[in-house]
Parts: C-alpha cells; structure tokens; sequence
C-alpha cells in the first residue's frame, strides 16, 4: 500500500496556472484590494491565498501583501469586521 503522504498534492498543483502580469499600480492596487474584500466577504469557506491568486490573475505573493493590508485596516477600532485565518483560507468574521 502506497504512504499517504507521498501521494498528497498541493492546492497550488490542483489549480491551473494563470498568466501572472506585473505587479499592479497603486490604483489597481485599490480596486484588487476592493474586490478580494468582497471576495472574502461573500463566500462560506474560507479560500486559500492559492484560489485567489488564480481567481485575480495575481501571485501568491501578491493576495499575501494585500491580504496583510486589508487584515490590518480591518483591525483598527473603527470597523466591527476584522479578516481572520481559518482552516488554510480566509475569511470576514465579526470581532469579538
């Protein structure tokens, strides 16, 4: 019988590859951010920086540099939401 571990497949291989542009303008930069919070907002599980990277056409290094973004405007006082890690995704959650 084959180890499970040898067999296991990473996200990053299950999704297809999607053409990575440059890195986005300030502006853009705004308008990815407005989307990936809606993005996060609207879905019931959690999704991993891997499917939003191939949903937007971006790296994964760059969702991690606007999820961090985002994470941290969400976590000034001011708004009752804040953007949590929860099983490998991301998620829009109510503060405590």
């Amino acid at each position: 019988m084959e180890d499970i571990e040898s067999t296991a497949v990473s996200a990053e291989e299950l999704l297809p590859e999607v053409e990575k542009g440059p890195e986005p303008s300030p502006a853009d930069e705004t308008k990815i951010k407005a989307v990936l919070e809606a993005i996060i907002y609207v879905t019931e599980e959690p999704l991993t920086q891997a499917q939003i990277a191939s949903a937007l056409g971006l790296s994964v290094q760059q969702v991690d540099k606007l999820l961090s973004e985002l994470a941290a405007e969400y976590e000034k006082p001011e708004h009752g939401l804040t953007v949590r890690e929860v099983a490998g995704g991301y998620k829009m959650a109510t503060k405590a």
